[in-house]
C-alpha cells in the first residue's frame, strides 16, 4: 500500500491533517491548563506556604513566564495551523481572532505590565504611593490573566468542536 492509498485511517495526507488537528487541541488544552493551574492553584499556594511574600512573588513570576512561553508556542501553532489549512480565509475565523486577542493580552502582561511591577517591587516597602501603584497594576494584571483564562476555556471548546 502506498503512502497515498486508502488505508484504515484514510490517506497519508488525511492522517497527517488529523494529527496536526490533534496537536492543536493538545496545545490549546495545555495552555488553558497551565493558566488555570499556575494562576489559581499554584500561585495562591505559594503565597500561603512560603515564609516571605517576595520569595512567593519571585517563584510565581518565574512560573508565569513559563505560562507565557506555553502561550507563544500554543498560540503560534494555532495561527500557523489555521493559515496553513485555510489560507487568508483563516482571518475570518473567530477562533483565529480569539487566539490573536489572547496573545495580545499575554504580550501586554509579559512585556508591559509585569516588568513595570517588577521594577516597583524593589522600593515598595518604603513608599506608600508606590505600594498603591503596585496594587493597581497588579490588579490590572490579575484581571487580564483571569480574562485570558476564561478565553482559554472558550478556545479549547471551540477547537475541540473543530477537531471532532
Amino acid at each position: 500500500m502506498s503512502a497515498t492509498s486508502e488505508g484504515a485511517g484514510g490517506t497519508a495526507r488525511g492522517i497527517l491533517a488529523r494529527q496536526a488537528a490533534n496537536l492543536l487541541l493538545i496545545l490549546v488544552t495545555l495552555w488553558a491548563g497551565a493558566l488555570w493551574t499556575v494562576g489559581f492553584v499554584v500561585a495562591p499556594a505559594l503565597f500561603e506556604l512560603l515564609p516571605e511574600r517576595s520569595l512567593a512573588g519571585a517563584v510565581a513570576g518565574h512560573l508565569f513566564t513559563g505560562v507565557h512561553w506555553i502561550a507563544v508556542v500554543a498560540g503560534g501553532y494555532a495561527l500557523i495551523f489555521a493559515l496553513a489549512r485555510h489560507g487568508r480565509a483563516a482571518l475570518r475565523s473567530s477562533v483565529v481572532w480569539l487566539v490573536i486577542a489572547m496573545l495580545a493580552i499575554v504580550a501586554i502582561g509579559a512585556l508591559g505590565i509585569q516588568p513595570m511591577i517588577a521594577d516597583m517591587r524593589s522600593g515598595i516597602a518604603d513608599d506608600a504611593a508606590l505600594r498603591e501603584r503596585f496594587a493597581l497594576w497588579h490588579g490590572v494584571s490579575s484581571a487580564l490573566y483571569a480574562l485570558t483564562s476564561v478565553l482559554a476555556v472558550v478556545l479549547v471548546l471551540r477547537v475541540r468542536r473543530l477537531t471532532d
